[in-house]
């Protein structure tokens, strides 16, 4: 959702502060249509996502920042956090 938001900008990745995240997929959010998937979820099965379950999952209203960076900066810091 947050990739999909820019994506006509140029954007091709996005992150979130795990901090923000309040619940998991499928998230407690009962939906209207009893025509969605909401069974199971488990990888390769069908399992629609609603607006309602992303305002539970991130139920903040942060907003995002895009920034311009090179893929050498990106990977340059993934490797200083995380390698």
């Amino acid at each position: 959702m947050m990739l999909d938001r820019y994506r006509s900008d140029g954007v091709q990745i996005a992150f979130t502060n795990g901090g923000g995240i309040r619940a998991s997929l499928p998230s407690s959010y009962v939906v209207s249509d009893p025509s969605l998937v909401r069974t199971g979820c488990a990888p390769g099965a069908a399992c629609d996502v609603v607006a309602g379950d992303i305002y539970t999952v991130l139920p903040f209203g942060n907003a995002m920042v895009v920034r311009t960076i090179t893929g050498a900066l990106l990977w340059q810091c993934w490797s200083t956090a995380w390698g």
